[in-house]
């Protein structure tokens, strides 16, 4: 029993390291590359109860630094094709806000651009109560 129990742990280990899978958004200018977690995103709200549609974004500099962040847009912003797209590290601290407009070309643009198309995608699937 004891052997079954590892053998078990083990494929869920290897199935779940298998199954991470960055997407790409874009590269900077200066050279950082910056992806997205798939399946990382999920709407939620705020602390003030807005609708927030969040992700973890991975930049990778050129010198191969590596920083997690989660970032969200306010899902209301979307429909308007301008807003503030605010970062988070990973323990929950803010990390940082960058104005952004839909199919701008800076990166913050980028990300927002996902993760807005990602929750009408996500909005529209869900099924009617």
């Amino acid at each position: 029993m004891k052997k079954l129990l590892v053998g078990l742990a083990m494929v869920s280990v290897i199935s779940i390291s298998h199954a991470v899978e960055w997407a790409h958004v874009t590269m900077s200018n200066t050279g950082i590359s910056v992806d997205v977690l798939g399946g990382s995103g999920e709407i939620t709200t705020d602390s003030d109860n807005n609708s927030i549609y969040v992700g973890v974004v991975r930049y990778t500099s050129q010198n191969n630094v590596i920083r997690y962040l989660r970032e969200y847009v306010y899902t209301d912003d979307c429909a308007m094709g301008v807003g503030v797209l605010q970062s988070l590290n990973m323990r929950g601290t803010p990390a940082g806000s960058s104005n952004y407009v839909l199919g701008g070309s800076a990166v913050g643009d980028s990300i927002a651009q996902v993760f807005c198309l990602a929750y009408k995608f996500t909005k529209n699937s869900q099924p009617s109560r």
